[in-house]
């Protein structure tokens, strides 16, 4: 199972009610093996609902450096190659870090960092307070981009929306710069009513910007997608620089089933792209502020 694109989600349920949502550019591979689920994340971000499973049977989740095992509980999974993060909201999680083969068990409101890198922390630790202000910083907080030192920026790649895994549609050419807000053990960003959305980089000429985010429950698991509807122009400066300085309000669901607005909401990841032109787009920096 995977989706393609930052703004890309696919929704799947167990017979037992066992749920889980795979959002923005990720891949997973399910599998049931006498009774018990196996899910193998290879890159990306994944929220599970765990109903109560069988005993001698957890579910378990296998990243590149972790391995996680469920009983039953509610948590959030975000993987790469290198580490994996999860956040747990209810219930127990086991986590084993591969690389040396240490456990941990991570309760409720407690999130827990597993590296390739055996001299790296690995140690549950309390959920802190969310925020309601961000500011990126680059490239700590990359997720999809080229980081380039000089000038700093993380400059957008091409790669083929294809549509969400339960509605295919003729692939588009996108160009994107993905930014996670809350990466490691930061604190969750919580979206609050008359926030602006600021984005500041380069482009090599006028051109649409496309914007979107990716948002959880509080304490929670995915609840929805939102977009700018029809993007914002952007022009740049003599400099070829430009700024975008827009209201919370401004931005849409992406699909009617999402809530109609994300207050309250926190973000999970977000999005600036062009659409099928190469504009040479760079992002500097992105803020959300009061």
């Amino acid at each position: 199972l995977e989706a393609l694109t930052p703004d890309s989600w696919a929704e799947l349920e167990f017979s037992d009610g066992t749920s889980l949502s795979l959002a923005g550019q990720s891949a997973v591979t399910v599998s049931v093996i006498e009774g018990q689920k196996v899910i193998r994340v290879r890159e990306g971000q994944l929220s599970i609902d765990a109903a109560k499973q069988p005993a001698g049977r957890p579910l378990r989740v296998i990243t590149p450096s972790a391995e996680a095992e469920v009983l039953g509980t509610q948590f959030n999974v975000k993987a790469d190659e290198f580490s994996a993060r999860f956040v747990v909201n209810e219930g127990l999680v086991r986590v084993t870090r591969l690389a040396d083969g240490q456990v941990e068990e991570v309760a409720a409101d407690q999130v827990v960092v597993a590296a390739l890198e055996r001299n790296t922390e690995f140690s549950a630790a309390p959920r802190r307070a969310f925020v309601e202000t961000w500011k990126s910083q680059l490239p700590r907080d990359q997720l999809q981009g080229r980081w380039e030192p000089q000038p700093a920026g993380l400059r957008a790649i091409p790669h083929l929306w294809k549509g969400d895994t339960n509605d295919p549609v003729t692939p588009v050419l996108l160009y994107s710069a993905v930014l996670d807000p809350s990466k490691g053990t930061l604190p969750p960003v919580r979206l609050a009513g008359g926030t602006r959305v600021v984005v500041r980089g380069k482009i090599d000429r006028a051109e649409s910007i496309h914007l979107g985010f990716g948002t959880n429950r509080r304490r929670g698991g995915f609840v929805g997608k939102y977009s700018l509807p029809g993007g914002i122009k952007a022009t740049p400066n003599k400099d070829g620089r430009f700024e975008l300085d827009l209201s919370l309000e401004d931005f849409k669901p992406t699909r009617k089933r999402f809530p109609s607005s994300p207050v309250g909401h926190e973000i999970d990841w977000l999005w600036v792209q062009t659409v099928k032109v190469d504009a040479g787009l760079v992002v500097e920096s992105v803020e959300l502020k009061r």
